[in-house]
């Protein structure tokens, strides 16, 4: 996010961007302005937020608890 531009950017447009890295060099290159139509996502399904069986299935933990592995190198 840039702020505090003297001019709006516009899609299209080539703007010059110069870094200043912490060593004190600078990074200089030109970026092309496109469209954000970002954040309109939805993630929710069928109105809700359930994450049906959250169980430990398709982990391969069973009912192991993750503290039981004496005398593994893990």
């Amino acid at each position: 996010m840039f702020m505090g531009l003297p001019d709006p950017i516009t899609a299209g447009d080539d703007v010059d961007i110069t870094l200043t890295l912490a060593d004190g060099s600078d990074l200089e290159f030109v970026a092309v302005a496109k469209d954000y139509e970002g954040a309109n996502e939805s993630y929710e399904r069928d109105g809700g937020t359930d994450h049906g069986d959250m169980g430990d299935s398709d982990t391969g933990h069973g009912e192991t608890a993750h503290g039981d592995h004496e005398g593994t190198d893990h």
